[in-house]
């Protein structure tokens, strides 16, 4: 575990995720929010292994198509899905290989002032 920062691990069977501080501004008030620090994205759709270490202030996800700029998204949408009901399909593992499976994991950081509840 990273013992730097706070942090809370999400574990799911299919993925994991690990997330940072982000600050944004309201008018004169700042509101600190979860940062992802590490994703891995292994067998999902176009994307054989995958690792990313975003940086800690922007980030920009250039390419041409089909070079796996949606897909990355799509994963981290998938992970922080606040329902249960999110749809999988043939499609969404790498070279439609069912077998094999696919992992999302990411580090996430949390503020002190979170706190996660069961």
């Amino acid at each position: 575990m990273y013992a730097s920062f706070p942090e809370a691990c999400y574990s799911l069977k299919l993925r994991q995720l690990v997330v940072d501080l982000t600050i944004y501004r309201f008018g004169s008030a700042m509101i600190k929010q979860p940062r992802i620090r590490r994703l891995a994205v292994t067998n999902f759709r176009g994307l054989a292994n995958t690792v990313w270490y975003p940086n800690g202030k922007m980030n920009l996800l250039i390419g041409g198509g089909d070079s796996g700029k949606s897909t990355l998204l799509h994963a981290i949408a998938l992970l922080f899905s606040p329902t249960n009901s999110a749809q999988v399909f043939e499609t969404d593992y790498y070279n439609r290989s069912l077998e094999s499976g696919f992992s999302i994991e990411a580090a996430v950081s949390l503020p002190t002032e979170m706190e996660l509840v069961n």
